[in-house]
């Protein structure tokens, strides 16, 4: 690791954590490279190296690397180099975020950093506007390395794949997208519940895709207003996910939702993130808003609840599993209308009582799918 990258790290540390008075390491070539040490004295820091052979002498890193390979690195097979970062980073936010530690009186490291970052002031500006400048330096190169904090705005970029995420492979938030398209860009599905991507508080605006999606996502409190798919047939993938206040508005693409991957032999991981999901959506005062969504098509809505879902009563109605039942069985003439269809789906695959079927507002097919939903509440088949 060259001694650049290293200054790199331990700035965004110390934007975080605050500057120490030393710093401990092995003798290891990328903390005594020279580079480092003047970085050291310029900001009046010192340098406290342990006796070699003597891993003791930095008790707290090494308890941390034998619970690191013990509970995460030993428990898992990584087929790639960005699962392994994904499972990696996963890890990472458990052991800071969620997990008490008995030697910080059973806080978890991010409520004593809080407390401590409190009672001890402010950060550093120097600090804070030199990781500023290297960040922006990344940025300029194109290399796609970000911080939260300088993500709060990304216009017109392409993002190729799941290297070059905006946000990571694992969580995002506080970030607002305009005119950005992904390509073949997915998140990770991890066999642990806890270990599920996340992303909470993003607005897109008028963004695209090509050939991604989202794999048991929980997604908070999201805005996307306009949302094209790019390819023949494209879709926009969603399996297994969870919403929680999550906005559709503007003109939507096609967006297939499902309880999970479509592959023999992950049936049990489906069933886990089915209850995971309904334990979840317990929890939720509502979920999707659609009320001003134009799908193109007729969006696939039987995995969520549906009477969490915010809609149109004009367009959009309310069906229980036992009127579509009835709906079906009644011999209604549909015409060309794809409203028996989605009802047909609801009563094969849907998780849920109810569900809500909607006229897609910026199909061609609009005036017999809203004829059908007409049909449906004459006949009390819908609310």
């Amino acid at each position: 690791m060259p001694a650049q990258a290293v200054i790199e790290v331990l700035s965004q540390v110390w934007i975080e954590c605050g500057v120490p008075e030393y710093l401990r390491s092995d003798n290891g070539p990328e903390f005594i490279a020279k580079a480092i040490q003047r970085w050291l004295t310029q900001r009046q820091v010192e340098t406290h190296y342990i006796e070699p052979g003597s891993p003791w002498q930095n008790a707290y890193g090494e308890s941390f690397n034998g619970k690191f390979r013990d509970e995460c690195l030993n428990m898992e097979v990584f087929y790639s180099l960005a699962e392994a970062e994904s499972i990696v980073e996963m890890w990472r936010q458990s052991y800071n975020q969620e997990r008490p530690h008995s030697s910080l009186a059973y806080q978890t490291p991010a409520e004593f950093a809080a407390s401590w970052r409190m009672a001890s002031g402010t950060m550093d500006n120097s600090v804070h506007s030199e990781f500023q400048a290297i960040t922006d330096r990344h940025q300029k190169e194109g290399t796609g390395w970000r911080i939260e904090e300088a993500m709060k705005r990304i216009v017109g970029k392409t993002f190729k794949s799941k290297t070059n995420w905006p946000f990571g492979p694992w969580h995002f938030s506080e970030v607002e997208l305009e005119n950005c398209h992904f390509d073949n860009c997915m998140s990770f599905a991890s066999w642990l519940l806890r270990r599920r991507f996340h992303a909470r508080n993003v607005r897109l605006l008028n963004c695209s895709q090509f050939s991604s999606g989202l794999d048991a996502a929980i997604l908070e409190d999201i805005v996307v207003d306009g949302w094209q798919n790019r390819g023949r047939n494209g879709y926009f993938r969603a399996w297994a996910c969870a919403f929680r206040h999550v906005t559709l508005r503007g003109r939507i693409g096609y967006i297939k939702f499902r309880d999970g991957p479509e592959k023999a032999g992950l049936m049990q991981r489906t069933m886990d993130w089915t209850n995971a999901n309904r334990a979840y959506y317990a929890t939720v005062d509502w979920a999707l808003d659609i009320r001003e969504a134009r799908f193109t098509s007729s969006p696939e809505l039987h995995f969520i609840p549906g009477s969490l879902i915010r809609r149109d009563p004009e367009t959009q109605v309310l069906v229980t599993k036992k009127q579509a039942t009835a709906a079906l069985a009644a011999g209604l003439a549909w015409g060309e209308s794809a409203v028996p269809v989605v009802l047909q789906w609801f009563v094969e695959d849907g998780l849920y009582d109810d569900v809500v079927v909607a006229a897609p507002r910026a199909s061609k097919k609009l005036h017999e799918d809203l004829a059908a939903l007409d049909m449906l509440r004459q006949h009390g088949l819908a609310a």
